[in-house]
């Protein structure tokens, strides 16, 4: 059951997770306050005389900063280990988490368990494959970082220009991308475009990638993987092949080129 608490009272998290908690989201908590009042209890636990807050700690700066004297508060007893636990939770089923909170979240607790994955995944409650995709994602060009915190691109569709590993077409993919609302699909085909021809289309171009925020959609194209030709997607045909038979492929493209130059010199 919660209960009013003094504010005075509580004391601020010792050793805090401070995933999410900016200017702009307290604000955001305290106009909440303000217009719909305390939903959920906070909650904390007995500490030195006092209490210690263990969930809650968004609501309890925005309720401290408007002045309030008291907050809800439910308590419960719980030690270093359990606390920390119940944080981390805290904030991964928070509705308005990014994945890089997440991942910030995730190598936080694997420096504290030592870089141990499996026990930060019994932990948390989530698979190595989900801890080790987020831990990628800190590894990635910050830019592509920032473009999945607005939620401008996706997390499957990012992995792939995240190796594309010369900045500046990197940089010009990932505009391409955010413009034309590219999927996983498409900046696969591009991440294989650019690894067969060393270069994507236009990747110079600097005053395209400067140019406004409300510049007119891009059309994305690519290199036909025979001819070499640019293309818009739509005109673009795909199909799938193990690496032994694309290898083998483009063997035989090279080799058909290489007599159509030599037939020609004749």
């Amino acid at each position: 059951m919660s209960q009013k608490i003094q504010i005075s009272e509580i004391l601020e998290p010792e050793n805090p997770i401070r995933i999410g908690i900016t200017e702009s989201g307290i604000e955001e908590m305290k106009d909440s306050l303000v217009k719909r009042g305390q939903i959920n209890a906070i909650t904390i636990r007995p500490k030195n005389g006092k209490y210690e807050i263990t969930t809650g700690h968004r609501r309890f700066i925005a309720a401290k900063e408007l002045g309030w004297e008291k907050i809800n508060a439910e308590i419960k007893d719980s030690n270093e280990e359990e606390t920390r636990l119940i944080r981390a939770h805290e904030n991964l089923i928070r509705e308005d988490m990014t994945a890089i909170e997440e991942a910030e979240l995730v190598e936080i607790m694997m420096k504290e368990e030592n870089d141990m994955i499996e026990v930060v995944s019994k932990k948390i409650g989530k698979s190595r494959d989900w801890i080790d995709k987020r831990l990628d994602i800190l590894r990635w060009d910050p830019e592509i970082q920032k473009a999945i915190e607005k939620k401008e691109i996706s997390i499957e569709a990012a992995k792939h220009l995240a190796r594309v590993t010369d900045e500046t077409q990197r940089r010009w993919l990932l505009r391409m991308a955010i413009e034309s609302g590219a999927t996983a699909r498409t900046t696969a085909a591009w991440l294989q475009a650019w690894m067969i021809t060393g270069i994507v289309p236009d990747p110079t171009n600097v005053d395209y990638i400067n140019r406004g925020d409300h510049a007119a959609p891009l059309q994305p194209t690519l290199p036909c993987f025979g001819c070499k030709q640019q293309f818009a997607l739509p005109d673009l045909r795909h199909q799938w092949f193990c690496s032994d038979c694309f290898t083998s492929l483009y063997i035989a493209l090279e080799e058909a080129e290489q007599r159509e130059r030599n037939e020609g010199e004749k």
